[in-house]
């Protein structure tokens, strides 16, 4: 991978992986994904983990676990405000959403796609 190709908070992440300034390993990919999720970036997000994990394969599963939390608290609840009520009663209904996203976030196109339908949904709960 070419890393002069990368924006550079991207770039950032994958160097700073392992710094203290973190208390895990994948700190700093965890805090952009962060980030663009409650910039409403979701496509940014997806490439940040596709670019980070191509480097270290080896985070691959425990940083697409955290990507369900932050989709659910960055972007749906604080981006687009949700309702906590209309995103229960949508999770009663998804049980299994949260795996869904972390399947979901390894191809950017699909994540966005998916992550938009589940938002109508939400809304159409009375978001």
């Amino acid at each position: 991978m070419n890393h002069a190709s990368l924006n550079p908070p991207i770039s950032k992440a994958i160097i700073d992986r392992g710094s203290k300034d973190y208390t895990v390993r994948a700190g700093s990919i965890l805090t952009l994904l962060t980030d663009l999720a409650l910039e409403g970036d979701l496509e940014g997000l997806s490439n940040a983990y596709l670019a980070y994990v191509a480097v270290f394969p080896d985070d691959a599963n425990r940083v697409a676990g955290a990507v369900p939390a932050k989709v659910l608290n960055q972007y749906l609840y604080k981006n687009e405000e949700c309702s906590v009520r209309a995103i229960e009663a949508w999770q009663a209904r998804s049980p299994d959403w949260a795996e869904t996203v972390k399947e979901a976030v390894e191809r950017p196109a699909h994540f966005v796609a998916l992550v938009g339908d589940m938002l109508r949904t939400i809304k159409g709960l009375d978001c």
